[in-house]
């Protein structure tokens, strides 16, 4: 070989051991990643914040009513029926306010549009229904339109689902608990007569054709 070209090649040696120190020395000073320098997860927008917040609010409202739940096709409570007393009314009343307060303490200023008229509409109801409370003797559980016990057929024959022994012993449950709950109908009619509430006289031969109707 040449001098020439023996020098060449001793270049490119060179040139190619100085290149892999390089890159070992790189990758040796190259910090690992860490919780400090690693990305910080997105957190939630206002807008998902809120829209997190009504989600957990109406689940707390239906979870006190076992035949709205069975409604909308879920099974937890299948054997109960709804808690019609003064005493239930009352806890809702105080389960709103506590609602309502909360949705008073978000900034509407950071939602998107959406999710303003969310917590409008929101707002708006459950302020409705605080303000109600104290009509809430005011009503007919029992007239010509709807009523309190013509509502139970109609929840064991459409919409109490059986697909396990587990639903039929909650359906059993159920039928063994009209008693007392027909009960706090009787009382909720009593506490309106009390109260100078009473259904139109007119209205009683409805309701009577309708319960003959559901026996």
């Amino acid at each position: 070989m040449s001098f020439k070209l023996t020098l060449v090649a001793g270049a490119v040696m060179l040139l190619t051991a100085c290149s892999n120190e390089s890159e070992t020395t790189n990758t040796q000073n190259t910090p690992l990643p860490s919780a400090e320098t690693a990305p910080m997860e997105v957190s939630q927008t206002a807008s998902e914040k809120a829209n997190q917040l009504f989600d957990e609010l109406f689940e707390e409202s239906i979870a006190r009513s076992p035949q709205w739940l069975t409604a909308l096709g879920r099974k937890t409570d299948n054997d109960k029926w709804n808690d019609i007393s003064e005493q239930a009314a009352k806890e809702t009343q105080e389960l709103a306010i506590a609602q309502l307060a909360k949705l008073k303490a978000i900034d509407a200023s950071q939602l998107d549009d959406q999710t303003q008229t969310s917590l409008m509409l929101f707002k708006q109801k459950l302020e409705n229904q605080i303000a109600d409370y104290k009509w809430r003797l005011h009503t007919y559980p029992v007239n010509q339109m709807y009523a309190l016990h013509a509502g139970v057929p109609t929840l064991l024959l459409n919409q109490h689902r059986i697909d396990s022994e587990a639903d039929a012993q909650a359906y059993i449950a159920r039928l063994n608990a009209l008693p007392a709950y027909f009960a706090q109908i009787i009382d909720a009619l009593k506490l309106r007569a009390e109260n100078g509430v009473i259904t139109p006289k007119f209205v009683f031969a409805h309701v009577m054709r309708t319960g003959e109707n559901i026996v």
